[in-house]
Formats: structure tokens, sequence, C-alpha cells
């Protein structure tokens, strides 16, 4: 169950050297959207119990042609929504494209990063380096083996 967004939400709990991000992918169909309330939820327990400290999309953000035209950012919002709620409001949203992201003009899903506070994509790449915990200075991209 998402908490009442008026109550003040506990802090997560980090006590422990783990880091945690979600992974969601083919989320954006309209017609699931109750299917995607349910993942929203499951996360925001998750995130409740445990410190997460983003979201990185695996594409298909937007069925079924991403988002057509910036000015009509209606389906967007109303999908990314359920990440404005709870534990998970917080957390800043990576997306990667997939094919349905690009049908039209995949520079549209870049330009939400304007309307969207959550969403992070300034161009079509870029790189995500998570610092990990356990050890000062090491991270995820790290190539000695570590």
């Amino acid at each position: 169950m998402i908490p009442d967004l008026d109550d003040e939400l506990p802090p997560a709990v980090n006590n422990d050297d783990v880091v945690r991000f979600f992974v969601i992918g083919d989320y954006g169909e309209l017609s699931s959207y109750f299917s995607i309330i349910e993942t929203t939820s499951l996360m925001n327990k998750m995130a409740g119990d445990k410190n997460f400290s983003h979201i990185i999309t695996a594409g298909d953000n937007f069925y079924s042609d991403g988002i057509t035209n910036i000015n009509y950012r209606f389906k967007p919002w109303f999908v990314t929504s359920l990440f404005r709620q709870g534990y998970i409001e917080k957390l800043p949203i990576y997306p990667t494209l997939g094919n349905h992201d690009c049908h039209v003009d995949y520079r549209n899903e870049i330009l939400y990063s304007d309307y969207n506070a959550q969403w992070n994509m300034e161009s079509d790449y870029y790189e995500l380096i998570t610092p990990l915990k356990d050890v000062q200075g090491k991270s995820s991209n790290s190539s000695n083996g570590e």
C-alpha cells in the first residue's frame, strides 16, 4: 500500500553497504495502467524497507510510439505520475530508449527531462556511474576487476 502523501514518510533503512536500484521496462502501456500501479506499489514498499538510489528503465517507456509530440505530454505525464509518490518520488529515473520510444521521434523523450524533474535524459547517449558503498572510490564501472 502506498503511504498517504500527506503523512511524513519515515526514512528508508540505510544501515548496510548494499547499492540498490530498480530496473524496469515495458511499463508504458496505458492499457496496463493497473499493472503499473501494482508495480509501483511494490517498488514503494521495497524502497521503504531498504534504501534505493535510482530507477533505470530498459526501454519501451511510452507505448506505442514514444512521445509523439513534446507539446502534448499527457501520456508520459500520466504514466510517470505513478513514480511521483511515496518513497520512489525521490528517486531519479535514468531512461533507456526501446524500439517503441523511437517510432516517431526519440528526441521528445530527451526533451521530457525539461518537464519532469525525475526524468534524467539530457542526450541520446550518457554514462551512469553508480558509486559503491563498500570501498571509497569504487564504482560499478570499475575496470580493475574489483
